[in-house]
């Protein structure tokens, strides 16, 4: 993902995918609500972080959206 609109598109994806409101998904990830409902209604500059993106790959394993992830070094 390049730009913060990039994480709008994820946000909104994984909503059409789930079937859950973006404040169900952050809860369910363990995270605050305004992490996924910020970048939806309003325009931000950041991106969703690292540990964030992780969260929500471990709480929705089944997403298509999140693609492979990065072979980094151990």
């Amino acid at each position: 993902m390049a730009d913060p609109q990039n994480d709008k598109e994820l946000i909104d994806a994984l909503v059409r995918h789930t079937g859950k409101t973006p404040s169900d998904i952050a809860r369910i990830a363990g995270l605050t609500l305004s992490t996924l409902t910020r970048p939806l209604n309003y325009p931000v500059k950041h991106r969703l972080s690292i540990p964030t993106l992780a969260k929500l790959r471990a709480a929705f394993p089944d997403f298509p959206g999140f693609g492979a992830e990065p072979d980094l070094p151990v």
